[in-house]
């Protein structure tokens, strides 16, 4: 018999202790301990900040003779540019379950729907990339690739709406810096861009040539977002070069003063994403060293088929 109790800070050990049994078929922009995954259900997303309603009754641990077995996060979303003003979407987060356990998935899905139906809702969503929730800030494979968690969620009308393509490298190609480059001057901001009242600290590089604008970058050391001091991971949540400025190798040039930057400070790895139309950012990425290691897929539904 599946018993289902209120998932809370209390409870999220027992939800770390499924998150870890799908270990497997999970992968991680970075590491997350027990202690920042608990503080992460309830705290607004460290990446990509939006405003997420945290629903109770919608969010529960599944036990299974006194053993958890499974756990949902849901609640409203609303905030974000994909939203109209006034308005709110249903939102899954994260669900996990034990290998095998559809029968909890279903459950689980089933029960945050019921929950989340008595209010009015615009839409359905279901691990939103987008706007930052999927689940700890940078999740991949799992659970949007474990068949016992999209069956169910197909069963309930739910579609694939969008994949998203996570790159990293440790080592980026070698190339020479242009002579064409020399008149480019590179401003460096320590947090210079913060969100979320200051929670994260964006750094920021600039690349100016004759006075304009001609690239730039927006990282944040993981360890920033973990308070794990050994994290040897960036993010990089933008990079851009001008329309008119692009061919030039100004794209690596950008790419090579972050990742020499942060070297010095013992970060070797760099994680980045991109969707999945994106071709010509993705050849990019590839040309210089990246390699494509997982897919994030969000998913919709106009309506639910709870019948």
């Amino acid at each position: 018999m599946i018993e289902l109790t209120p998932l809370s800070e209390d409870s999220a050990s027992d939800a770390w202790e499924t998150y870890q049994a799908c270990a497997g078929d999970v992968s991680y922009y970075f590491d997350i301990a027990v202690e920042r995954f608990a503080a992460s259900l309830f705290e607004p997303p460290q990446v990509h900040p939006a405003s997420f309603h945290h629903v109770a009754e919608a969010s529960v641990v599944a036990r299974e003779a006194g053993r958890p077995v499974g756990w949902i996060q849901a609640g409203y979303l609303d905030g974000v540019a994909s939203v109209p003003p006034g308005e709110r979407d249903a939102l899954i987060r994260g669900v996990f379950v034990e290998p095998g356990r559809q029968d909890v998935a279903d459950r689980l899905l089933r029960h945050a729907a019921a929950a989340l139906a008595r209010e009015p809702c615009r839409k359905w969503r279901a691990f939103e990339h987008s706007c930052g929730y999927t689940f700890a800030a940078g999740m991949g494979r799992g659970p949007q690739r474990m068949t016992d968690v999209v069956l169910p969620l197909q069963a309930l009308g739910f579609q694939s709406e969008e994949d998203n393509h996570v790159y990293a490298t440790e080592r980026l190609e070698d190339r020479p810096r242009r002579d064409d480059h020399a008149d480019i001057d590179i401003q460096f901001l320590p947090g210079g861009w913060s969100e979320v009242d200051g929670f994260v600290r964006w750094d920021q590089f600039y690349f100016h040539e004759h006075r304009r604008t001609v690239g730039y970058a927006t990282v944040v050391p993981v360890s920033r977002l973990t308070d794990s001091p050994t994290e040897e991971t960036l993010f990089m949540k933008g990079i851009a070069v001008s329309p008119q400025c692009q061919r030039r190798g100004i794209g690596y040039l950008v790419m090579r003063t972050v990742s020499d930057h942060y070297r010095k400070h013992g970060i070797n790895r760099i994680v980045l994403n991109t969707g999945d139309q994106n071709f010509v950012a993705q050849k990019f990425y590839r040309n210089i060293g990246f390699e494509l290691t997982d897919m994030i897929t969000s998913y919709d539904a106009e309506k639910l088929t709870t019948d």
